[in-house]
């Protein structure tokens, strides 16, 4: 495939990482919180048109014989021009505060514009804060359905030199540095088949999804916290995944994540992620620093995570889960032990 002079490679069998999808969602576990969200990112008119979004996030309360409760709702419309500068935002409940967010680019400085805007969600890691969190990357992952479709043109290796080793797939040397370095374009990975995550015999497992227009690129998360007398036990993932122009789905990245957070002082025990789709060979190396969370506190994750966790022995998107797990704070579980 060739667009604007570049050939764009797609990444040979040898090179690529895990292809193994989770096959589905788990069980609601008795007297357990259950909080998903998803961000549908569209370019209707290619690379040159507005970006729409559409987010949402519910949290769900499963009690002891398994019955769940809705606990909370939100829901994110937004459109960007095509240079990523947030243009319109509304939301479900309403929240004035967004409208001080117009004209930022969804990119770097986002989040702390958005954390000083809306100071109160932040410190009670509540649903609009994770959307609007999440926004900047899944925005970032979207071009990944312009790239599918040919849409990018080729752009001068300089101007990828500030994200060399960034992180483990951006490293110096590697898959993807070396197709820069031979073709002018960044390679791409074509996922496996998504499996779906939704499941017929608990219409309550997720929230209900937006129909997604084709080349969109939906980035949707999963966090389950069951407590017990000791700890909070927290089965987590992530994927991103890009509808084709028949409506196929393929998966572009997804990790999970297991972890343990004591009660009383809400520092995390244990963690572990698993990569399970990933588009270069170098990436699930990755995975090996999510055992740096241990002895952290939910309330400094996501800023210790945004400054400790950089380099080759990291992932961004990877980093991404291990800062949603603040969001445990903001979940109606008790987190304050007995």
């Amino acid at each position: 495939m060739t667009s604007g002079g570049a050939k764009w490679v797609v990444t040979g069998a040898e090179d690529v990482g895990p292809q193994r999808p989770a096959p589905g969602t788990p069980d609601r576990a008795p007297g357990s919180m259950r909080r998903t969200s998803s961000i549908d990112v569209v370019r209707l008119e290619g690379a040159t048109g507005p970006v729409r979004v559409d987010a949402r996030a519910r949290d769900l309360a499963t009690d002891a014989n398994g019955a769940a409760r809705v606990v909370a709702r939100r829901t994110i419309s937004a459109s960007l021009a095509p240079t990523l500068e947030l243009a319109t935002i509304e939301s479900e409940p309403t929240e004035p505060a967004l409208q001080q967010l117009l004209g930022r680019t969804v990119g770097a400085g986002f989040r702390t514009a958005a954390a000083d805007a809306l100071p109160g969600a932040r410190r009670a890691a509540d649903l609009v804060y994770l959307l609007l969190d999440d926004l900047p990357v899944a925005t970032l992952v979207s071009g990944y359905a312009l790239q599918r479709a040919g849409l990018v043109p080729g752009v001068p290796r300089e101007r990828y030199a500030p994200t060399i080793d960034l992180c483990s797939g951006w490293r110096a040397g590697g898959t993807l540095m070396q197709v820069i370095e031979s073709s002018g374009a960044p390679p791409m990975t074509l996922g496996p088949a998504a499996p779906r995550l939704e499941r017929t015999d608990d219409p309550d497992a997720w929230h209900t999804l937006f129909d997604p227009a084709p080349r969109t690129v939906r980035r949707r998360r999963r966090i389950d916290v069951s407590p017990d007398d000791r700890d909070l036990h927290v089965d987590a993932m992530f994927r991103d995944s890009h509808f084709d122009d028949e409506g196929d789905e393929s998966v572009v990245h997804e990790y999970a994540l297991h972890a343990t957070i004591d009660r009383t002082t809400l520092e995390i025990t244990s963690a572990v992620a698993t990569p399970h789709v990933l588009p270069y060979v170098e990436c699930p190396s990755a995975a090996a620093s999510t055992a740096r969370l241990v002895g952290l506190r939910l309330d400094e994750l996501r800023d210790r995570v945004r400054s400790e966790f950089v380099g080759t022995s990291t992932c961004t998107h990877l980093n991404d889960l291990l800062r949603s797990l603040e969001d445990v704070r903001g979940m109606p579980v008790d987190t304050r032990g007995d």
